[in-house]
């Protein structure tokens, strides 16, 4: 049975392999750590009807494949929760977007349909929240917003105003929408 400490003579291989499937998604040193990883996995099942070299490339490989296969995955779900905007448009006579309630989704938020009408109807929920909620919240979402310089609050008192901030927008938007 093959050693970790032998792990060092195959590393033209695992260069190999990172070269021609992981050079652009990984650096050398974490997909070296993948190939360890795959290597203690082997070791333990092991058979000794088959060569551990070819055994070992055939297992790296597939995991490599599995990788890119997850990064190209990960790359595409943020098209899952866009659609263009000609396709989300419902209403008739050019009204605004008329769109059905139960395309809300509470585990993933809001869904791509519902994205215009909330980008219409925001400016109206802005009313309802303090500056100093609006400011935790256009902070959360990652926008620059005025009212930075107004107030400094501690880090507990923010998560509370988040959360406020939070409520009364799913509030607004199960009425709105």
């Amino acid at each position: 049975m093959e050693t970790l400490l032998e792990f060092e003579k195959y590393l033209p291989l695992v260069r190999l392999i990172y070269n021609k499937h992981c050079a652009d998604c990984f650096e050398w040193e974490d997909f070296q750590q993948e190939a360890r990883i795959v290597w203690y996995r082997l070791t333990e099942i092991y058979d000794e009807r088959v060569k551990f070299g070819a055994f070992f490339k055939f297992a790296l490989t597939n995991h490599a494949r599995s990788i890119r296969r997850q990064q190209f995955a990960d790359k595409r779900a943020v098209h899952l929760h866009t659609c263009a905007f000609e396709s989300s448009q419902e209403g008739k006579d050019g009204d605004v977007l008329q769109i059905e309630r139960n395309n809300f989704k509470r585990e993933e938020g809001i869904c791509e349909k519902n994205l215009f009408a909330v980008r219409e109807n925001l400016p109206d929920f802005f009313p309802d929240l303090t500056n100093a909620e609006l400011e935790v919240l256009c902070e959360y979402l990652g926008s620059e917003t005025p009212f930075a310089h107004l107030t400094e609050v501690e880090k507990r008192k923010k998560k509370a105003m988040l959360s406020r901030s939070k409520t009364k927008l799913r509030v607004f938007l199960r009425e709105n929408l």
